[in-house]
């Protein structure tokens, strides 16, 4: 008896639309974490070790393009990320300082792919 009116149940058109739905929807959830993505922020320029009376003519962000996973992506926008240059490697006259990853303190799975402007 339990089980012909189980059988009815899961026979009826409305049940198996809300029963795919809900695996459909799971299956989704589960695949679309570990896509990878490329995600584009706008990251601001820090520089550390500067000397007290040091003027340094930089923009102040810059434009850089990220690839990984969503979920690792997701998390690292909690906190965006930031460049830091160091300064004290900068002399009196003009100075081309290149971005690449190591400025960024990017957890490992996640990488630089473009920086604009890739040099400061």
């Amino acid at each position: 008896m339990m089980l012909s009116t189980f059988k009815k149940a899961l026979s009826t058109n409305f049940t198996l639309k809300i029963c795919s739905f809900i695996i459909g929807y799971s299956w989704w959830l589960l695949l679309s974490q570990s896509q990878i993505i490329d995600y584009q922020v706008t990251a601001p320029i820090c520089f550390t070790n500067a000397p007290q009376e040091t003027y340094i003519a930089s923009p102040e962000t810059i434009s850089i393009t990220l690839r990984g996973t969503r979920s690792a992506l997701h998390i690292l926008m909690q906190e965006p990320p930031a460049v830091y240059l160091d300064a004290s490697l900068i002399n009196e006259h003009h100075n081309l300082l290149f971005i690449c990853e190591k400025h960024l303190l990017l957890p490992e799975d996640i990488k630089l792919v473009h920086c604009k402007p890739s040099q400061i």
